[in-house]
């Protein structure tokens, strides 16, 4: 907190692997958050698993006009 009443305000970003995220989580991607819908592990022959993602991104948050 500066001069009593401005707050400092900080983003942490933490890095996740996709098959760590699950069904109703969120995320950050390209500056927008999205919320996973549908997870699923694809595997095909010897070949490492892909997971496919659906997820729906959140429209912007709407900003209360400042009173000052």
């Amino acid at each position: 907190m500066l001069d009593g009443n401005t707050f400092l305000q900080t983003k942490r970003y933490v890095s996740v692997l996709a098959n760590e995220l699950r069904s109703g989580h969120i995320f950050l991607h390209n500056d927008k958050y999205c919320e996973v819908t549908e997870q699923r592990q694809v595997k095909q022959g010897r070949l490492a698993t892909t997971n496919m993602l659906n997820s729906v991104r959140f429209p912007p948050p709407r900003r209360s006009p400042s009173s000052t």
